[in-house]
């Protein structure tokens, strides 16, 4: 398994942490979707620098250490939705400013720094639809973004200010792919 680059693991009813060094520095995607999984232990991923595609969707998730990617500078996919997250610390995705697509929807977020997003210049997917605890978003929380498309349409119904720059087409209800959806939001 030393030369292995893609492991999915989904569906598994895993209910611990990925162990630190459990897994072959050779990984270029991880799929750790639909378990049990309960945390993301800081320094488990340290090692596996390879990564580009990382999917710890629809787990048991509640927090993220501040950490937990710093060695993962080559990620382009990081799909943290259908968790339990109640909030992201500022500079979680500091390092990866190759992401191009970051999804934490369907999570208990309350709110996002305005700086959360900082360094993902090449972001073109954002989801974080499905948040319902969310009621404003920061004005420019998305300054540094220039090409992404993002979902903020379903269950955030109490949200108040879209941030600047909004997307491209800046309409209601589908459409093209830079679209924001304000249609639920009273």
């Amino acid at each position: 398994l030393t030369s292995l680059q893609q492991l999915i693991i989904s569906g598994n009813k895993i209910t611990q942490a990925i162990a630190t060094g459990a897994l072959p520095v050779s990984l270029q995607s991880l799929v750790v979707s639909n378990n049990q999984i309960p945390s993301i232990t800081a320094g488990s991923l340290d090692a596996l620098t390879a990564l580009t595609q990382l999917w710890f969707s629809a787990n048991s998730l509640q927090t993220v250490p501040s950490n937990a990617f710093r060695y993962l500078t080559g990620l382009t996919q990081l799909d943290l939705g259908g968790n339990v997250i109640t909030g992201l610390p500022l500079g979680v995705f500091d390092t990866l400013t190759r992401l191009q697509t970051l999804y934490i929807w369907n999570n208990k977020l309350t709110s996002l720094n305005a700086n959360l997003f900082a360094m993902l210049t090449r972001l073109t997917s954002l989801g974080i639809n499905q948040n319902p605890s969310i009621a404003s978003l920061d004005l420019y929380l998305f300054q540094n973004l220039t090409s992404y498309s993002t979902d903020l349409n379903w269950q955030m119904t109490a949200l108040t200010c879209v941030p600047l720059p909004p997307p491209v087409n800046f309409t209601k209800g589908g459409g093209s792919y830079a679209t924001v959806n304000t249609e639920t939001n009273y």
